[in-house]
């Protein structure tokens, strides 16, 4: 057999190995060069990282920022009740893939992948509790998974930080927010989202630090709405993580 023929059956071999076939990456469907225990290719991995919010942002809020002036996400009071943000993508081709798959079909692999990167993110780790953005409940039946919950468990998983699902909860069903404009979006979420009945606040919320997590933030109105529910009960502070940030909102 010629030389050149027995050295592509070895590689192959090996590569049937390290990427067995029937294991699809998550965001491009390859087959056969998803890397264990991320669920994507190497390619879309490279991708990936090239998505990452860049360093010339905003230190408060990861917003673009213009070369003079101050940030027009934090001036505009887009960060009214939250104290600082954290998020290690920009929202855009291979991350909205993953936050698709987890949004929509419940992946524990882009779960994972997201919520390690997420974890890196975080400069400040002294919070009391994290808390997902719940969705109401008929959204939740309707999805079987809130993806901000399968992100919070896997970032808990990472730090340590217990996570408090029931402490926040959608009091009225609100349309999804990407399915409005800019403008409509802060009227559709506001004094949606409340303390549950359940939760004494003097003792699970008055003086406590919370991380507040989401998949993605727009226009940043349904952490506000969050922020402000877990305030007007005494929290002292609230941060907001993310898998991703849409970046040029106001560039």
């Amino acid at each position: 057999m010629d030389p050149g023929a027995i050295r592509n059956i070895l590689k192959q071999n090996v590569l049937d190995l390290l990427y067995p076939q029937g294991v699809n990456c998550i965001v491009c469907g390859d087959p056969r060069r998803t890397i264990p225990g991320y669920g994507v290719c190497e390619s879309c991995l490279s991708e990936l990282y090239l998505e990452r919010v860049p360093p010339e942002s905003c230190e408060k809020c990861l917003s673009f920022l213009p070369r003079s002036g101050p940030c027009p996400f934090c001036s505009s009071g887009r960060m009214k009740g939250i104290d600082c943000c954290y998020a290690p993508f920009r929202y855009m081709p291979v991350s909205r893939k993953l936050v698709i798959s987890i949004k929509f079909g419940g992946s524990n692999e882009a779960a994972a992948l997201l919520g390690r990167e997420m974890t890196k993110a975080l400069i400040r780790r002294d919070f009391d509790a994290i808390v997902p953005v719940p969705l109401h409940p008929l959204r939740q039946r309707e999805r079987g998974i809130n993806q901000a919950e399968l992100l919070a468990n896997e970032v808990s998983r990472q730090t340590g930080i217990a996570v408090e699902s029931g402490i926040l909860r959608r009091k009225r069903y609100t349309k999804a927010q990407s399915s409005l404009s800019i403008k409509k979006r802060d009227t559709n979420v506001k004094g949606a989202f409340e303390v549950s009945s359940q939760v004494d606040p003097k003792r699970a919320i008055e003086g406590k630090r919370f991380l507040l997590i989401d998949d993605v933030r727009t226009t940043g109105n349904t952490a506000r709405a969050c922020a402000e529910a877990l305030r007007t009960c005494g929290a002292q502070a609230v941060c907001l993580l993310t898998a991703c940030i849409v970046w040029s909102l106001h560039k």
